[in-house]
């Protein structure tokens, strides 16, 4: 398990208004990305312009070709003419001849290992090592040069796994896994590192909020193994949920998700990606920033001995008698003293005889009274004498609705994900608060995969890539396919995004020209270039064809 801190080496990058660390005792850094086609300047300017007023520290466009890695010199020139001074990140993906062009305009640049050098052909023979070296040969011809570009002009350099696009190369040694993941992105960490470069950032991405957690903890870990052998660095890491959606489900699974990993001290730069304006993206970021930013100044570890952790659980149902508060005995109810109450004795001084059960101090430890967040901080109680270890605190009373998205997904969203609890448990003095506590409690087993109470939408964040309408054609699908329950939809904005970012969906909507959609099941294409006003209704048809379609109830579905 990696330490309360993941002290990553500091990255700086040198940017028009100064210089931005990642890592370190930095504090943690916000990013979005641009909807605008970078290629339109004066569009996708004005959007950065807002964007940097809105707060972002970091703002990343997309670049598919060096066409368009060309048009970021007039966009850099048209934000310094506006005084405009964020940093920009290029976004690349199956060109490396565009990233060469592109690091000689912006800060950062994106890279993703398992589209960037690989060859795309599929492949169902397993290599044998020398075909597997002479493969990774390849990319390192492919890689070196931008390496040395980044190095020799200051740039800062992002390898960004997908867990949905890794190549076949990966795919045939370690399968679509979080190991996979990592390794895809260490090999890429390996060869920069043999080139003296050492500005790298590193992330894990996958819109099933289990597979992030554990690529990130894996990565965190390998980190810290290679340093131990020095054989390289911890660097700092860039956490997102990939296609997380839109709305209160997408911000549950990214705070959910990047959440357990900033507990862990995991994460030096956030982006929260919504099926949303860009904009709605950056107070979502900085509550998470905010939230964790303080912990990253931390006292030095001691050193001691391993333990071995011992975890019992037991079904229970919590204490019903209630403690006194007066630290007197008198008070308890005569039937429950013989009962075990989940107490702290904490001594405050000796004395002889009877009184030494007086003079003691206790602190009543009901479920009510328990943040699960602070017990798995602690790392040490798991559960408590008397709290059901399938119950997840903080329960969802009326105080609830006025705690964030995140106190919620710290919370109660995070020992759900872990497999400390299995319920949700909601108390109301309403039938609407009632209403709100199940929609949430719901919505937060969805998320972790526990119960599959309705429709599953994965959406990507538009960018300059989509060819359709993404926040509109998402807000349709989910409101004609939102009440069948446990099915898996991807809305994908173009071929980057999916099929392959949408591994872990029953069907797909992707965008594959302007104003035309591919169908898929699965990774299977069924239908290509349906005009998009014809789209949810041809998908509609493919699910009942696949005997998935019912008719909604004309009440409000909620699981």
């Amino acid at each position: 398990m990696p330490p309360q801190l993941l002290l990553a080496r500091e990255v700086v990058l040198a940017g028009p208004a100064g210089p931005l660390v990642f890592g370190g005792r930095a504090p943690i850094v916000t990013q979005t990305m641009t909807v605008a086609a970078t290629e339109r300047t004066e569009a996708v300017s004005a959007e950065i312009c807002e964007l940097a007023a809105a707060g972002a520290e970091l703002v990343r466009v997309t670049v598919q070709s060096p066409r368009i890695a060309a048009s970021l010199a007039p966009l850099r020139a048209k934000l310094d003419a506006a005084g405009v001074r964020v940093p920009l990140v290029a976004d690349i993906h199956f060109s490396p001849e565009a990233a060469l062009r592109a690091a000689d305009f912006v800060e950062k640049l994106r890279i993703n290992p398992g589209n960037f050098a690989d060859t795309r052909k599929p492949r169902s023979a397993p290599y044998t090592d020398a075909e597997y070296a002479a493969e990774l040969a390849r990319v390192g011809e492919r890689l070196l040069p931008l390496v040395e570009s980044c190095k020799r002009q200051g740039r800062v350099l992002r390898i960004g796994s997908n867990h949905g696009s890794l190549s076949q190369r990966i795919l045939s040694r370690y399968g679509d896994t979080p190991l996979g993941m990592v390794e895809a992105a260490l090999e890429y960490v390996r060869l920069a590192e043999s080139a003296g470069y050492r500005e790298l950032v590193i992330s894990m991405k996958a819109s099933h909020v289990g597979v992030m957690v554990e690529a990130y903890r894996l990565l965190a870990l390998a980190m810290l193994r290679r340093a131990e052998a020095g054989e390289g660095e911890v660097y700092p890491v860039h956490l997102g949920v990939t296609e997380a959606g839109e709305g209160e489900d997408a911000r549950l699974k990214s705070y959910i998700g990047m959440g357990s990993l900033l507990e862990l001290g995991i994460g030096d730069t956030v982006r929260v990606s919504l099926t949303e304006n860009a904009l709605e993206e950056l107070p979502a970021a900085r509550a998470l920033a905010e939230r964790y930013s303080d912990r990253r100044h931390v006292a030095e570890p001691w050193t001691a001995a391993s333990l071995s952790a011992e975890f019992a659980a037991r079904e229970a149902d919590p204490a019903t008698g209630a403690l006194p508060h007066d630290d007197a005995l008198s008070g308890l109810d005569p039937e429950a003293r013989a009962k075990h109450f989940p107490v702290t004795l904490v001594p405050v001084h000796w004395q002889p005889a009877i009184q030494d059960l007086l003079a003691l101090r206790w602190r009543p430890l009901p479920p009510d009274h328990v943040r699960t967040d602070e017990l798995g901080r602690l790392g040490l109680v798991v559960v408590p004498r008397g709290i059901s270890a399938r119950l997840a605190e903080p329960r969802l009373e009326p105080a609830a609705r006025e705690r964030t998205l995140l106190e919620l997904a710290v919370g109660a969203g995070i020992p759900l994900l872990e497999g400390l609890a299995r319920r949700v448990a909601v108390e109301a003095s309403s039938g609407e608060e009632a209403l709100r506590g199940v929609e949430l409690g719901y919505a937060l087993l969805q998320t972790t995969r526990l119960r599959m109470s309705r429709a599953d939408f994965i959406s990507c964040p538009s960018c300059g890539r989509t060819h359709f309408d993404l926040q509109t054609a998402t807000r349709r699908i989910r409101e004609r396919f939102g009440h069948l329950e446990g099915i898996k939809i991807a809305i994908m904005g173009c071929v980057v995004n999916g099929p392959g970012e949408m591994a872990d969906a029953d069907f797909g909507y992707v965008g594959a020209a302007p104003g035309r959609i591919d169908l898929y099941r699965g990774r299977e294409c069924l239908e290509r270039g349906i005009p998009e006003a014809q789209a949810v209704d041809r998908l509609q048809a493919l699910l009942a064809q696949h005997g998935i379609w019912r008719e909604p109830t004309g009440k409000k579905e909620q699981r």
